[in-house]
């Protein structure tokens, strides 16, 4: 839409004054609030250009804070794993969006032998979190204090930034506001008696110029897996212990000697410990875990981000956005497992420069921007059993940019484009035997797009997009002496038809998507034969994989307190091409990309305060890694209630209970490990009370 506003600015009121549902395609397990569904005014921040839900070609489900910032929802995976053709639990791995996984080659050997970056950015206040094992995980291990989670389905590699060939999460927190507001939560639920606190306080300093607000929590526990191995007896309880710390300060400052300027400066300090991955004995009632000393480690994740952005506009119609960020992450595993004693660190640095353009002639809205990103890894294992050490640099450069041009009223055509440059050494020494990455690659990648507007209620459009993702060198773990396999990039490219439309004077709103796409040269483990010690198989590449799909989200509010909201998935993947190392892989379907997604729900809120949802999820048969027996589907159902206490106009206090897993439903997510195989977490209680004033 074109209009004369300063982006940044209007980002912020319309993002703070949305109400309803934050899209109609939320997750399920979201609180509906009172008010008209509205699509017009929810902002997608990784458009980078102002486009709001109603506008944008990207199939992007957006939530507020509001909705998913509550106690049953226990980290973003909770709320991502309800929305169609995107698979997110909570184990240690990336998600997988439309069939493609966002782990690939970022976990276990694989990780430390390549250095792969993953196929999904974990993005939090514009700052992309590192890929290396363990990293992301403080990213998504909260939603307190939470402005805005967006999960954007299909490539975003044009804007979205390194990678982000299948997709990417981005979490907005909530910046500082001119107005004095603080709360404080307490909760408890049933994982060993985990207990939780958090706080927030947001003060103004000077009027209309410069604000603080500081978020700190934590919660502790113990893991639902009982670790039995009688191989690390002496340290079991350390084992299961599982804790997280968290504290974030933004600055806001907006001087009025320089008008349409304003900056956000931020620190954030976490601290995870908690199991790498829920691994438990084969249908183990208990969730006992009786061969840990093979299958198990602890993640132990220490991480600093410090972060600068500022915004001027320099008129009505252009606005210039510069950011920076530092990174420190330090990742351990502790030696309760006799194979490793590991430790690494990673130091990124980052910066991006944004011009954004709107209502210029038949520009509707442009934006172009360059970004820049330095990485260095250093680890080394002390653990006799495996002595490793790695020395590791990624640079990488983007130039990109996207305009959209308003051919009518109401039609649009879209062309963007990034060339991205990547640039990684790595050097890994095993029991003194050393093995090299280094490779340099240039590539550019398009988008294009049409978005036609029928009525003010109803969108269509198509777009095509690629997505990208560098080659590596990949090299036998316990045997690098024996010479290195060479895998080539891969690229996604997506073709996908949508509608947008609301109705029933906005009280229902429904979305739809239809995608196809060919990926070439999936970047595949095993794909490059077997390792020479016979324990790893190498990455490779299989030269064509293909997938169509279909997604449709909704919601209705059937009466001014009762909303019902319904999305559904439906894919098919195969490998049409699995190349010569892997003939036997022909017609297989992609790992983690189960046929059928689906979730429901139902929530009531009155005008006197009292509220309650019921929400059912559902994830299809899967492969967990290619070559697996699928895994069984599964059925969650969810249920909370909650009353909110209004002291007086500042002052409110909410208790909330909820069951998630009501059925007590094993969800088995992975079983390639021996005896052994990843689980969900089962039928949790849990009771959670928020003051706010």
């Amino acid at each position: 839409k074109r209009g004369n506003m300063a982006l940044y600015t209007a980002r912020r009121a319309l993002i703070k004054t949305a109400s309803a549902l934050a899209a109609a395609t939320a997750a399920p397990n979201t609180k509906a609030q009172e008010g008209p569904i509205i699509l017009d005014d929810i902002v997608i921040q990784g458009e980078k250009s102002g486009r709001t839900l109603a506008e944008t070609s990207a199939s992007t489900v957006v939530l507020n804070g509001a909705e998913v910032d509550n106690p049953r929802n226990l980290d973003v995976s909770a709320v991502a794993d309800g929305v169609p053709n995107v698979v997110f639990d909570d184990s240690a791995l990336f998600p997988a969006i439309r069939g493609i996984d966002g782990s690939a080659g970022q976990l276990g050997a694989v990780a430390f032998t390549t250095g792969a970056q993953p196929r999904v950015n974990i993005i939090v206040d514009g700052v992309a979190r590192p890929a290396n094992v363990g990293a992301a995980a403080p990213a998504i291990s909260s939603l307190w204090d939470v402005e805005q989670v967006e999960i954007a389905r299909g490539p975003q590699s044009t804007l979205g930034g390194r990678n982000s060939l299948a997709g990417n999460i981005r979490i907005a927190t909530a910046d500082p506001t001119f107005e004095f507001e603080g709360a404080v939560r307490g909760l408890g639920f049933t994982q060993d008696g985990t207990i939780g606190a958090a706080g927030m306080l947001n003060i103004p300093l000077v009027d209309d110029q410069l604000a603080l607000r500081v978020t700190a929590e934590a919660t502790d526990g113990e893991s639902f897996i009982n670790v039995i191995d009688p191989a690390v007896a002496a340290d079991r309880s350390e084992i299961e212990d599982e804790e997280y710390r968290r504290f974030r300060a933004k600055l806001l400052f907006v001087p009025e000697a320089v008008p349409g300027l304003e900056i956000v400066a931020a620190v954030e300090r976490s601290e995870l410990n908690n199991l790498f991955e829920q691994e438990a004995d084969f249908g183990s009632d208990g969730f006992d875990l009786s061969n840990f000393a093979v299958v198990g480690s602890n993640n132990d994740n220490e991480q600093t981000v410090l972060s600068l952005k500022g915004v001027y506009a320099l008129s009505d119609n252009i606005e210039f956005e510069a950011s920076a960020a530092y990174l420190d992450n330090d990742f351990r595993i502790p030696p309760t497992n006799p194979t490793f004693d590991f430790e690494q660190e990673t130091e990124s640095v980052s910066a991006e420069a944004l011009l954004r353009i709107e209502g210029i002639g038949f520009v509707n809205r442009a934006v172009f921007g360059f970004a820049f990103e330095r990485q260095t890894e250093v680890g080394v294992n002390d653990a006799p059993a495996l002595a490793i050490s790695l020395d590791g640099e990624i640079v990488n450069y983007g130039i990109f940019g996207e305009i959209e041009f308003g051919l009518t009223d109401r039609l649009a055509l879209i062309a963007g484009g990034r060339i991205e440059i990547d640039d990684r050494d790595r050097v890994l020494d095993v029991f003194g035997t050393a093995g090299t990455l280094d490779i340099s690659e240039t590539a550019f990648i398009p988008k294009l797009g049409v978005r036609y507007e029928v009525t003010d209620e109803l969108t269509i459009g198509y777009q095509y997009t690629e997505g990208f993702r560098a080659g590596g060198i990949d090299f036998d773990l316990f045997d690098p002496s024996a010479g290195a396999v060479t895998y080539d990039s891969e690229t996604l490219r997506q073709h996908e038809i949508y509608l947008r439309s609301r109705f029933l004077r906005d009280r229902a709103a429904l979305n739809v998507s239809a995608f196809y796409y060919e990926f070439d040269d999936v970047q595949l483990s095993g794909a490059g034969g077997p390792g020479p010690s016979g324990l790893f198989d190498l990455f490779g590449n299989a030269p064509r994989a293909e997938g169509f799909g279909v997604e449709v989200e909704g919601a209705f509010e059937v009466t001014d307190w009762i909303t019902v909201t319904g999305a559904i998935g439906l894919l098919d993947t195969e490998i049409t091409d699995p190349g010569p190392e892997l003939p036997e892989f022909q017609g297989a379907e992609l790992p983690r990309a189960p046929n059928l997604t689906f979730s429901a729900g139902v929530s009531y809120v009155s005008d006197f305060g009292l509220d309650a949802s019921a929400t059912v999820r559902h994830v299809g048969e899967q492969s967990a890694f290619l070559g697996d027996d699928p895994v069984p589907s599964y059925t969650v159902v969810d249920l909370s209630a909650g009353y909110t206490f209004e002291v007086d106009e500042r002052r409110t206090f909410r208790i909330e209970a909820f069951v998630n897993n009501v059925i007590d439903e094993r969800i088995v997510l992975s079983a390639d490990a021996p005896n052994s195989e990843t689980v969900g977490r089962p039928r949790t209680f849990g009771l959670g009370g928020t003051f706010r004033f």
